[in-house]
C-alpha cells in the first residue's frame, strides 16, 4: 500500500466484493482517516503518554505518535504548557491505516 500512496493519485479498493475506497488519495485521507500527530518532547514518551484526550499512542523511541480526541492545535497548546516541544507534525493517515480501519470487523460481525 505504501507504493500505491507514492505512485497513485487516485485509489480504488475492493474489500469483501464491494468497493470500499474510490477517489483521489487526499480526499480518501480526509474522509476516512484521522490525522496522526508526531511529536518529540523533553521528557519523551512518559510526558506524551500522560497527556489528555489520547485515543492511540505509539512510542517509536525518539518520536511518539498519537491520535487525539480534540483539535490538534488545542492539544499542542496543552502539550506546550507541560514541556518543551522539539518537533510537532500533523501527518495524514496512511492508506494502510485507513484500510485496516475499514476492514476491522464491526461489533455485529464479532457476535
Amino acid at each position: 500500500m505504501t507504493m500505491a500512496e507514492l505512485m497513485c493519485d487516485r485509489i480504488f479498493m475492493i474489500f469483501r466484493g464491494r468497493a470500499v475506497l474510490d477517489g483521489p488519495l487526499a480526499d480518501i485521507q480526509a474522509t476516512y482517516g484521522r490525522d496522526t500527530i508526531r511529536v518529540r518532547v523533553a521528557g519523551g514518551a512518559p510526558v506524551v503518554a500522560a497527556m489528555p484526550a489520547i485515543e492511540r499512542f505509539t512510542d517509536h523511541g525518539n518520536m511518539q505518535e498519537v491520535r487525539v480526541g480534540m483539535p490538534p492545535q488545542a492539544w499542542l497548546r496543552e502539550l506546550v504548557s507541560r514541556t518543551d516541544v522539539r518537533h510537532f507534525e500533523i501527518a495524514r493517515p496512511s492508506l494502510h491505516d485507513i484500510f485496516v480501519d475499514i476492514a476491522r470487523p464491526s461489533p455485529e460481525e464479532d457476535a
